[in-house]
């Protein structure tokens, strides 16, 4: 099956600069201070995702910008398909 996961970026006040500087990298920052306001970074979604047991720790370790996130839970030989 398929589970949909995404990223969430409101408008924010540094957001205008941000983009017309060029600093595309730093959204990642401005995505994660404002998790209070409704925003999520991919990583958020998918370890929610893992956490509901809609996907596997494995697959969400895949597609993870900050894959320590998903170290930790994955079982022995996960990934290298258990050999």
């Amino acid at each position: 099956g398929r589970c949909a996961v995404h990223e969430i970026l409101l408008q924010h006040e540094a957001l205008p600069n941000t983009i017309r500087s060029g600093q595309i990298a730093n959204i990642r920052a401005i995505i994660e201070n404002g998790r209070a306001d409704g925003m999520t970074t991919m990583d958020q979604s998918l370890l929610a995702r893992v956490k509901d047991g809609s996907i596997a720790a494995g697959e969400a370790y895949l597609k993870a910008a900050d894959k320590n996130l998903f170290a930790p839970m994955l079982k022995p030989g996960e990934l290298d398909g258990g050999h």
